[in-house]
């Protein structure tokens, strides 16, 4: 008769905490992916549960009721965007393939979804619908409902690569004609001659500025993080540097 597994915690020299799964003699480990020990019990306590759970539940936990129970999950983690995404996401892929048995779904389940999708929606739309059921697979596999994610078994959709547009000289030249007010005429010039994003213009200041050697220094802040969340050195062209030499403007926070 199999005995009740025994759970353990302990912290590996990675500085990761693990949980040891002791039944029958046999022992296995599970990374919870925490340095903290409080991060650590709270992925025991959320296991232990889901061990339960599972045990007290058929191997046939359909779709529909992982759904449920993953939503639920979710209140109490993520924002309100996040759950409506998942929410989106796994009502769909319910009603394309089914409500089959967690179990079943596979590689050709998971790309059978995925052609549909593409025939009524976008490249970045499939995207996320990929990445989104692949996030809650895992918490599937997390929680012992699936042996693997078959999710990572299907190659994560590709966005197709979109050049840049640049206004050409001419186009340009009109913009900063019908800009009547001189604020704005010097923010679009500052745009297109640095690639700056408005939050990084807006948030520029003179210390960022080195007229000099004509650059601009874009970093993180305490009230500023920028997109890469990595800090970088623009140069100057000529015109951005007389706009900035002449004391331009309403872009910099004095």
């Amino acid at each position: 008769m199999s005995v009740s597994p025994r759970f353990y915690l302990f912290k590996r020299s990675n500085g990761v905490y693990y949980i040891l799964i002791d039944q029958d003699g046999h022992r296995r480990w599970r990374s919870t992916g925490a340095r903290l020990k409080s991060e650590a019990l709270q992925h025991l306590r959320e296991f232990q549960e889901h061990h339960e759970l599972q045990a007290e539940s058929p191997k046939t936990l359909l779709i529909s009721q992982f759904t449920r129970e993953y939503l639920e999950y979710l209140q109490s983690v993520h924002a309100t965007k996040g759950r409506d995404s998942a929410a989106t996401a796994l009502r769909e892929f319910l009603r394309i393939v089914g409500d089959l048995p967690l179990l079943r779904v596979g590689v050709r389940e998971i790309e059978s979804f995925l052609a549909q999708k593409k025939l009524t929606g976008s490249d970045h739309s499939v995207r996320t619908y990929f990445v989104t059921l692949a996030s809650a697979f895992e918490r599937a596999r997390r929680w012992g409902y699936v042996a693997k994610n078959e999710f990572r078994e299907v190659e994560k959709p590709k966005l197709r690569e979109i050049l840049p547009c640049f206004p050409s000289p001419q186009d340009f030249g009109k913009l900063l004609q019908i800009a009547s007010n001189e604020d704005h005429r010097h923010l679009y010039l500052s745009a297109v001659c640095s690639g700056m994003r408005l939050s990084e213009l807006t948030t520029l200041e003179w210390d960022d500025i080195d007229l000099t050697r004509r650059t601009i220094y874009v970093h993180n802040k305490m009230s500023f993080t920028t997109k890469s969340k990595r800090n970088r050195v623009i140069p100057m062209n000529e015109m951005l540097w007389n706009v900035l030499a002449r004391g331009g403007s309403v872009l910099l926070a004095i």
